[in-house]
């Protein structure tokens, strides 16, 4: 069962031991909603990777679980609808992801070399998202998982907020599991492993995005 997860974020005015408290709190609610769901979810993950579906049929399926498991996540994190701080960090998504939301965006689909590690992905406001428009998710139906999963377990965006002075660290949902589901849609035929790009490489930004 996934559990709370830390990154390197932002300094806030809060003390670390109530980031802390309020993290576990929040998480073992969350826990504790989540728990009657798990077995059948983990079944549906199961038969979802067996059935002989296109590719873009299965991803949409394991978005839609992963949304079911997390939506009693709501009202123990800190993610608001207008909150884009995230979206001007380093976003990983597959190949197979990548497919259907050009196919949903209307976007042509770069095809960048694969990649493991972003650490060279500079967190920016100078550097959004490609579907960011308005301070809003354009594709928000369609995002890839690793948006999905990316929930912090504060109280507020304080700890999100894109800072260059000091990092603490900061607490995020743990959703492992569901990118190591989604990987598995991809092609894993021996000497294969799903492709994974920075969504900014798989859709570079067009002139009209600013």
């Amino acid at each position: 069962m996934p559990i709370t997860h830390h990154q390197p974020f932002q300094v806030s005015e809060y003390p670390l031991e109530f980031i802390r408290q309020v993290a576990e709190r929040n998480i073992s609610a969350i826990q504790e909603r989540q728990a009657p769901l798990w077995p059948r979810l983990e079944a549906r993950a199961r038969a979802i990777l067996q059935i002989p579906s296109a590719q873009g049929t299965k991803v949409r399926a394991m978005w839609k679980l992963a949304d079911e498991l997390l939506a009693p996540a709501e009202g123990n994190v800190g993610c608001r609808r207008g909150c884009s701080h995230c979206c001007h960090i380093a976003v990983g998504v597959f190949e197979h992801e990548a497919k259907v939301i050009a196919t949903a965006a209307g976007r042509a689909l770069a095809m960048p070399r694969g990649r493991t590690e972003f650490s060279d992905i500079v967190p920016s406001y100078t550097n959004p998202c490609p579907f960011l428009r308005d301070g809003e998710c354009s594709i928000y139906d369609n995002r890839p998982m690793t948006c999905r999963t990316h929930l912090s377990l504060f109280q507020d965006d304080s700890l999100c907020r894109l800072r260059e002075d000091k990092l603490v660290e900061g607490p995020y949902y743990d959703g492992t599991e569901l990118r190591v589901l989604i990987g598995m849609v991809g092609d894993l035929r021996p000497g294969h492993a799903p492709k994974m790009a920075d969504v900014r490489e798989w859709f570079p930004a067009q002139h009209d995005e600013g």
